[in-house]
């Protein structure tokens, strides 16, 4: 439905709606109405805003600092939205650290915990132990996503397989190699084009591109 095609920030999105659904489940089950109409709302807008970006990022860059503050705020609202389930399950401190009835405190546990961190000042109460385990794997997703998302943005725009090479300043451009084949939409993802670029590239295929080029240089030579 969202058309993914190894695109993170689709994944990201798609993520993201999954578990404020469950978020927004555990809010209205606990009675906090309110507070889940709030992250309804908010990822709502932030979804919608990292889809266009996406759809954007077919046709032309969008800067990187877009993504960056998107991505950002995406796991800003999922931290808030566990820290008012912490505040309302309870949590514990270690040593007189602090108030853990205040809404501030319950933002630092959810942040250390969605980051992982975790410092031992405050630990769950044995009604949010679960959820805090929730929180650390989808800070593990998030971070993974998000991190992906925002090397996606940086990379250079590529519409199909055979993209021409770089620019050597001359004005000249440098063989295209054939790559992977586009997605249907046209658009090779972030895992096609850093992490396995030439994946489906045969030995042979290699070679032949090799001599090609050994040809080309040396007819230039002369």
């Amino acid at each position: 439905m969202l058309g993914i095609n190894n695109d993170p920030t689709r994944m990201l999105v798609g993520f993201q709606l999954i578990l404020a659904v469950m978020l927004i489940g555990l809010l209205l089950a606990n009675g906090l109405i309110a507070e889940a109409l709030l992250t309804f709302l908010i990822e709502v807008v932030i979804c919608f805003v990292l889809m266009i970006r996406s759809l954007a990022r077919e046709s032309q860059n969008t800067p990187m600092v877009c993504t960056i503050v998107l991505c950002s705020l995406s796991c800003a609202s999922l931290i808030g939205t566990f820290a008012v389930l912490f505040k309302k399950l309870g949590i514990e401190s270690t040593g007189g650290a602090g108030d853990v009835t205040k809404i501030a405190t319950n933002i630092y546990f959810s942040g250390v915990t969605f980051t992982t961190l975790g410092y031992g000042d405050f630990r769950p109460s044995s009604l949010s132990q679960l959820l805090a385990c929730g929180e650390a794997l989808a800070g593990y997703i998030s971070l993974g996503l998000a991190v992906a998302a925002i090397a996606d943005s940086y990379m250079p725009g590529d519409a199909g397989s055979g993209d021409a090479g770089p620019n050597d300043g001359s004005g000249r451009t440098a063989p295209a190699i054939d790559g992977p084949p586009a997605s249907p939409n046209g658009y090779r993802g972030f895992t096609d084009r850093m992490i396995c670029p030439y994946s489906e590239l045969s030995l042979d295929k290699i070679s032949e591109q090799v001599r090609d080029l050994k040809k080309a240089s040396e007819s230039t030579g002369d």
